[in-house]
């Protein structure tokens, strides 16, 4: 995130308005509360992150259409799932990338 630690003041940069669903606008002012930084910044991290994140990585969160996002491979989520996935959602950046890279070498045993 090399480009967006270099800040610049809120007050020299432009203002751009967006629309966002209800749910997403909860979510993102919940991680940014959480992270203990404004919306505006919270958004302004996850596009730089959006921007410096290989399409691969960027595709697997996304829920495929007509899928409950809470199934893995037709089995609800379990609550040390849920608990492992809130964990990471708070990780910087950096940790979740490393933590993915660390855990690819590991494969899941069924």
């Amino acid at each position: 995130m090399a480009t967006s630690d270099r800040r610049t003041p809120a007050r020299d940069m432009p203002t751009f308005s967006i629309r966002l669903e209800p749910d997403l606008r909860r979510r993102l002012e919940e991680a940014a509360f959480k992270a203990e930084r404004s919306l505006g910044r919270e958004i302004s991290i996850r596009l730089w992150q959006s921007l410096e994140t290989p399409t691969s990585a960027l595709t697997m969160d996304q829920p495929t259409a007509g899928k409950d996002p809470a199934i893995h491979d037709g089995e609800p989520v379990t609550a040390a799932q849920r608990e492992l996935i809130r964990r990471f959602a708070v990780l910087p950046f950096e940790q979740q990338m490393a933590l993915l890279v660390l855990l690819r070498g590991f494969p899941p045993t069924r």
